[in-house]
């Protein structure tokens, strides 16, 4: 009886699952045969977060990056110098 309570609950979590999934645009595996195809798959996913968006969150998240590291090397570079702590 157990066994078929906790089969009846996987069932409709796989049934919103697949719900959820089947409301995702249909990319009808688009393949990829030419440059003019690999722009179309980048059109069609743009419904999920615009391009713009992207890139500059990228550069944001570069910037960021790089300053890490320029602060790390002075910090490294400040350590190597004698009685400086």
């Amino acid at each position: 009886m157990m066994e078929s309570f906790f089969a009846w609950i996987l069932d409709k979590v796989l049934s919103f699952i697949i719900f959820i999934i089947k409301l995702l645009p249909d990319l009808a595996w688009v393949q990829l045969e030419s440059f003019d195809g690999m722009i179309e798959l980048i059109a069609m996913t743009s419904c999920f977060m615009p391009w713009s968006t992207f890139f500059i969150a990228l550069g944001i998240w570069i910037v960021f990056q790089q300053f890490r590291f320029v602060m790390t090397l002075a910090n490294w570079i400040i350590g190597k110098i004698p009685f400086i702590n």
